[in-house]
């Protein structure tokens, strides 16, 4: 059995700080640090002037800090969490950087470590803050939590790359997806997905229980929904077989809708590389980017009817794609 070590920028749908603000950012300062530049979203400027910052001052915790961030958004895990911990030993104070740590320890799936840090982030909080921000690092700490003695995103066997047949169907990419051993169904493949996404009917059918739960306001007249967030014991897409992956759960469906919602998965959100080849009708996932060269012996049509989604293809300050929302609200329950 192996275990993946990456997974998608962001991936994990409840990332605190980022769905905290909605308004645009200010420009940056006439003497701008790295901070101001990342908040404006000029992230290379923000990389030269967070480089300038530690070499002024290698003392300099939001410098490193800023360059755990960089480094993250870039897949560079090892080297953002050395930043990180350097950040931590030079400030324990700042709330910030201990999610920052944690988010990074998440993502190379260390949730032990990571729940660890959310927790001193969560213990640094203000009292003002802690309505909103305390009620998300308290849902994520018991998600990460429902994993101690798991491994997540646990491929069984040792095959590097998995060929499956799709079909398209107004204008959407279909795959064949089991779940925990159930009977296989069709899923919409979204390249964009941060989670695999199934329905509240196909997790009673499946056994996937719900860890924790939080509530959203569309916009429009959809209304409330709710948004569980759950574990798939067992995932098959094919040969694929993933142990332990975190999932959502649209539960209740959005109404006024004319089609039902369906299930989505995305090979990104397992950490995994991915190209469709639309003549062929096939989806190939590879677990290391350099597989993909020995994929495929034959040459591309003309007008490379392929997509290829690569983890690598990673930018700083990317944020994760969620439904639109005009206001969040966040129920806590504790779920049996």
């Amino acid at each position: 059995m192996r275990t993946l070590a990456r997974l998608p920028v962001l991936a994990c749908i409840l990332a605190v700080p980022l769905f905290l603000s909605a308004q645009a950012p200010a420009p940056p300062d006439p003497q701008p640090d790295g901070d101001s530049f990342w908040a404006a979203g000029l992230f290379d400027e923000a990389e030269h002037a967070y480089g300038r910052a530690v070499a002024a001052n290698g003392a300099d915790a939001r410098a490193h800090h800023g360059r755990a961030r960089i480094l993250a958004s870039r897949g560079q895990l090892d080297a953002a969490l050395a930043e990180a911990l350097s950040a931590v030993e030079l400030s324990p104070a700042d709330a910030e950087i201990h999610h920052t740590a944690g988010f990074i320890y998440q993502r190379q799936r260390r949730f032990r470590d990571a729940s660890r840090e959310y927790t001193a982030y969560l213990n640094l909080l203000s009292r003002r803050d802690r309505s909103i921000r305390g009620t998300w690092t308290r849902a994520e700490i018991r998600f990460l939590n429902s994993f101690d003695g798991r491994a997540p995103m646990e491929i069984a066997g040792t095959q590097q790359s998995w060929t499956v047949p799709i079909r398209i169907e107004h204008e959407k990419v279909l795959v064949t997806v089991r779940i925990n051993g159930g009977r296989s169904s069709e899923f919409v493949l979204d390249t964009g997905a941060e989670q695999t996404v199934v329905s509240r009917d196909v997790a009673r059918r499946t056994g996937v229980v719900p860890i924790t739960y939080m509530q959203t306001a569309g916009v429009g007249d959809a209304g409330l929904r709710g948004l569980q967030i759950g574990r798939i014991d067992r995932l098959e897409v094919g040969g694929l077989k993933v142990s332990n992956v975190p999932c959502v759960i649209k539960n209740p469906p959005l109404g006024a809708l004319p089609t039902r919602e369906p299930e989505s998965f995305s090979p990104v959100a397992l950490g995994l590389s991915m190209r469709v080849d639309y003549a062929r009708r096939e989806l190939t996932t590879f677990e290391h980017p350099e597989v993909d060269d020995r994929l495929v012996d034959r040459e591309l049509a003309p007008d490379e009817q392929n997509e290829r989604c690569d983890r690598r293809d990673q930018q700083p300050g990317h944020q994760p794609r969620v439904e639109p929302v005009v206001a969040l609200a966040l129920l806590e329950h504790e779920l049996e």
